[in-house]
């Protein structure tokens, strides 16, 4: 399969995504990104899934089986000629489809989808900080791929004119994200991190751009909040949850600079794909060691700098950073390979 195969028509790509929002960002980014380098469209299929999907893959090896009725209804032939999906969910329902289309559809799985079955996918796409042994049909990536990219952030700069232009220069977009499985993000650390922004943004009398995300407890927020308020430099504030449009690509697109919670990698990596300079707040109590390599990474490529509540907010732009367009690359040589050989 490659770009002359496609020449009299072009290929059938399913986007399979699900009710994770994070993973449902990082196939959509694939999607558009693939769409951008060979204008391929794709189709988004929304997956379902019975309580079967929590078994062994082994068990449930290549089925439609842990999909409800609704979730399966859409996937029917023709059967695609690429498959992009992340979560281990969802790894019966590629490795079906696979069966399906009689070996044909190439099988696109961001992240590991476990040693079962692996050999199945053509492609799947690991951070380089996940440190998944190399096989032949694996890539590593420089971060996850995510959907800040040139046309969310011009749309997010129309949509959110009226709220952030009036903060004035330099503006700080703050993105604070939460729990982690085994780290809590806890009231306390909200506070600290807050009036370490407070004691940045007077330091540099910047206006305050927030987003904090849905995994922040109730309480840390609160903390957060009630902390940052003591600043009157100018500020916006949302919260997931507080209801109307979010505002986080807006927020993105305003900044003159970027402090963001460094124990998420999607967060990390979303707060580096605008270009502008990037400060990570990283208390050894609330990341993870891969969470230190991903920072370890970013800081040598020059795309972020520890934050420092005392430090100076600089002019310096960097690359935007998106692995959906390393991924995209990536699946347009293999496709082109295959068709050589």
């Amino acid at each position: 399969m490659s770009e002359k195969k496609f020449q009299d028509r072009p290929p059938i790509i399913w986007l399979l995504v699900d009710d994770d929002p994070e993973g449902e960002a990082m196939v959509m980014a694939c999607g558009r990104a693939l769409e951008r380098l060979m204008g391929w469209r794709f189709e988004i299929k929304e997956l379902r899934y019975t309580h079967s999907a929590a078994l062994p893959d082994y068990i449930m090896q290549e089925s439609f089986a842990v999909l409800t009725q609704s979730g399966r209804v859409n996937l029917v032939a023709p059967w695609p000629d690429i498959v992009i999906a992340t979560g281990k969910r969802s790894v019966p329902v590629e490795r079906r489809i696979k069966v399906l289309s009689q070996g044909k559809a190439f099988l696109v799985h961001i992240d590991f989808p476990g040693a079962f079955g692996a050999e199945d996918f053509d492609l799947i796409a690991v951070a380089r900080h996940d440190a998944i042994p190399a096989a032949e049909n694996t890539m590593t990536t420089g971060g996850v791929p995510h959907l800040v990219m040139e046309e969310t952030l011009h749309e997010g700069r129309k949509a959110r004119a009226e709220i952030c232009e009036p903060l004035g220069a330099p503006r700080l977009a703050v993105l604070v994200g939460g729990d982690t499985p085994r780290r809590v993000f806890s009231p306390q650390m909200a506070r600290d991190f807050a009036a370490d922004v407070v004691r940045f943004a007077e330091r540099n009398a910047a206006a305050l751009m927030v987003h904090i995300g849905a995994r922040m407890s109730e309480e840390a927020a609160r903390a957060f909040r009630d902390t940052i308020a003591v600043w009157n430099g100018g500020s916006r504030l949302y919260a997931v949850g507080d209801g109307g449009d979010d505002p986080f690509f807006g927020y993105l697109a305003w900044a003159d600079g970027v402090i963001v919670s460094g124990e998420n990698a999607a967060l990390c990596c979303r707060a580096a794909g605008g270009g502008m300079p990037v400060y990570i707040h990283a208390p050894k109590k609330l990341v993870s060691h891969k969470m230190v390599q991903l920072h370890r990474d970013l800081y040598e490529k020059g795309l972020a700098v520890p934050f420092d509540a005392d430090g100076a907010l600089t002019r310096e732009t960097h690359p935007p950073l998106n692995a959906a367009f390393e991924i995209a690359a990536e699946i347009k040589r293999r496709l082109e390979e295959n068709e050589k050989g």
